[in-house]
């Protein structure tokens, strides 16, 4: 699967931290996106906001499919009133904070 070694950082966010367990980390996917920043170096988090933005780039005409079949298993952002594309801008948002 291209996720598993074209993102590996966002690999890393999703199975360990944006999964169906998320509310370990907090109530919400900001809190647990939160957990993985403290948990991770500044190399890492500026190479997650760059797979974001690759992920973004190389499926820009089919994203919602791309992210559902890289990564739809660990999290349902549709279940939370995202789209792919507002989900991956708050990613991008919160990665950055």
């Amino acid at each position: 699967m291209a996720g598993e070694t074209e993102y590996p950082n966002l690999r890393l966010l999703f199975d360990g931290y944006l999964n169906q367990d998320y509310d370990l980390h907090g109530e919400t996917y900001a809190d647990a996106v939160r957990a993985y920043r403290s948990d991770i170096d500044e190399g890492m988090r500026l190479e997650a906001i760059a797979e974001v933005e690759r992920f973004q780039t190389q499926h820009r005409l089919d994203l919602a499919r791309a992210f559902e079949s890289n990564f739809e298993r660990e999290i349902s952002f549709t279940s939370r009133g995202y789209t792919a594309q507002s989900f991956l801008e708050e990613l991008k948002r919160l990665l950055s904070e």
